[in-house]
């Protein structure tokens, strides 16, 4: 079973003052997700941007602070390359799991029309609270693979 962590801050700064190798949920308001296969919760995110403007999930890495293409095939050479890493979450997504409703985000289909995992959707519905207090409080969204219970 793999786990994420999805957590908001108020900018990538604070994530990358804040937070080592360890959990970011002592630092920042955020959840857990324990799922068999975490793309799914993933997958289902994306799916609320894929027909917008911007179609991305995330905005990139934010902590380690390094470039992988600097270490090409050697990427396990990289500092902290053990360690969780953190990603940003796209703005639009954040926004879209704000504005969806509970029956939205069960309507999503990213399987070609399969249903997906009851897990990943009732994971996804807790994300969607936390994307409510990101929007409030001005903040954005960030998960952390890797983590450790």
């Amino acid at each position: 079973m793999s786990e994420l962590e999805f957590f908001r801050a108020p900018n990538a700064a604070a994530v990358l003052t804040t937070l080592g190798g360890g959990s970011a949920l002592p630092a920042f308001d955020g959840l857990r997700a324990h799922l068999t296969d975490p793309v799914d919760v993933l997958l289902l995110m994306e799916e609320l941007v894929v027909d917008g403007p911007d179609p991305s999930l995330i905005t990139g890495l934010t902590w380690p602070e390094l470039d992988p293409a600097a270490y090409g095939c050697f990427l396990s050479n990289a500092p902290h390359f053990g360690e969780p890493w953190t990603y940003g979450i796209n703005p639009a997504v954040r926004d879209a799991l704000a504005a969806a409703s509970p029956a939205e985000l069960a309507a999503l289909r990213p399987y070609q029309g399969v249903e997906p995992p009851a897990a990943a959707l009732e994971q996804l519905c807790a994300m969607a609270g936390l994307a409510r207090r990101a929007v409030a409080a001005g903040e954005s969204l960030y998960y952390r693979t890797g983590t450790a219970a």
